[in-house]
């Protein structure tokens, strides 16, 4: 935190190897971003304790195993 500014984010990355049908890796990847302010800093009439606060994620799945159970 930073003069009432909060941020946070991660990158997740996972490889799968399917051993059991094919040998194929299978590659997953999403990401979160998390950031938030407390605004007593700017409005006197806000509480003290009280942060607003934002959050966006995303992934993006394999869609390769989605076709390979669906036929």
């Amino acid at each position: 935190m930073y003069r009432g500014f909060s941020w946070q984010s991660e990158w997740h990355t996972k490889e799968i190897l399917d051993k059991l049908n094919s040998n194929e890796t299978t590659t997953l990847k999403g990401y979160y971003v998390q950031a938030g302010y407390f605004f007593h800093n700017t409005f006197e009439w806000w509480p003290k304790h009280l942060e607003m606060a934002g959050r966006h994620a995303a992934y993006r799945p394999d869609n390769s195993i989605r076709q390979k159970f669906t036929r």
